[in-house]
């Protein structure tokens, strides 16, 4: 948390934020043939394109739009999936949330989804400003604390370090966004 240097101490300090305007909603999916194995509920064999075919319709029965559901060679190889079955990889982006939420929840067997992204607006410089000035308090009042640990007192800032960017990245669990500074001030 707080590190003491010479006549300095540096110290981490953060503020948390939500974000809540999603710009960007992205799923990966991968759709294979079906073949009856006796195990699953598959009863015809189907290609990759009917099985598609089939999605889209689906899709289109829901008034998704299927002009977003782009092919995605290059998922083969950076998902690694090695089957002995046909199989092709899509990428679907909105900007709609309720048209992502339909989308998700259209299913037929052979469509799986890989992962599923939110993108948000990035941050403003007036909102970084914002927020620093924020995590550059609580910094301030935890150098205080341990500084009167230590029977001293802070003075000025000496150094600030901040490497948070404008970019605002998905969180699956809805927590709160963490902007950190660290701080280093004088100790006297």
């Amino acid at each position: 948390m707080g590190q003491v240097k010479h006549n300095s101490i540096y110290v981490a300090g953060e503020t948390s934020y939500n974000h809540t305007k999603p710009a960007l909603y992205t799923a990966y999916v991968h759709i294979k043939e079906l073949i009856p194995d006796g195990y699953s509920y598959v009863s015809d064999k189907k290609t990759v394109d009917q099985v598609f075919t089939d999605y889209k319709n689906k899709l289109v029965e829901k008034k998704v739009d299927v002009q977003k559901l782009k092919e995605n060679e290059l998922l083969f190889f950076y998902t690694g999936y090695q089957e002995s079955v046909e199989q092709k990889f899509y990428t679907f982006k909105t900007t709609s949330q309720s048209e992502f939420k339909t989308f998700l929840k259209t299913k037929i067997n052979g469509i799986y989804f890989l992962n599923i992204e939110v993108f948000f607006d990035n941050l403003s410089t007036e909102d970084i400003a914002g927020l620093s000035a924020k995590a550059i308090n609580d910094a301030r009042e935890r150098a205080e604390k341990i500084a009167e640990k230590m029977n001293r007192k802070i003075g000025k800032v000496l150094y600030i370090e901040n490497k948070n960017t404008k970019n605002v990245y998905s969180n699956y669990y809805q927590a709160p966004n963490i902007h950190a500074v660290g701080v280093e001030f004088e100790l006297l």
